[in-house]
């Protein structure tokens, strides 16, 4: 048994499994029959329907998700996208299908760059040790006048 702070009411306790304190799952569990009374009337209800009409806050409702309790209505809900606001099913996550390949191509370009610059640092000291085995008298030291050489000759 380890002792945490509950992530929504920052209260410690002991972590027997779930993420809450007692006194948070207590609630959510209210909630929960709180919501599957409401989706017993309105079964077709989005997110913030459930929210507006049950009082029930969108974290608590994402979180009894989470936790497999509504599983008969996950496939429906929808959240806003956290980057451009398109409505996304909850449980494909935060972002929205053309938000996410975005974001994966910008760290995929931000991978390939800050590889090709590693590639790019070795190759230059590479070239400075050559030149220090060679007997350069400044070890190794760059000038300002070898940097703008440097990039002439890469032009």
């Amino acid at each position: 048994m380890k002792l945490a702070n509950c992530p929504r009411c920052r209260r410690p306790f002991i972590n027997q499994g779930w993420n809450l304190c007692p006194i948070c799952i207590e609630q959510e569990d209210k909630a929960f029959d709180v919501i599957r009374q409401y989706l017993d009337k309105k079964p077709g209800a989005s997110l913030y329907q459930i929210c507006f009409h049950t009082g029930v806050d969108e974290d608590v409702v994402i979180s009894l998700i989470q936790r497999g309790k509504l599983k008969s209505v996950e496939r429906r809900l929808t959240h806003k996208c956290a980057r451009c606001g398109a409505e996304v099913l909850i449980v494909d996550g935060d972002f929205c299908e053309r938000c996410q390949r975005e974001l994966q191509s910008k760290v995929s370009r931000a991978i390939r760059d800050l590889s090709s610059k590693a590639e790019v640092d070795d190759t230059d000291r590479g070239s400075a040790d050559n030149r220090r085995q060679a007997g350069n008298a400044r070890d190794g030291r760059m000038f300002i006048r070898d940097i703008h050489r440097k990039r002439q000759d890469s032009n």
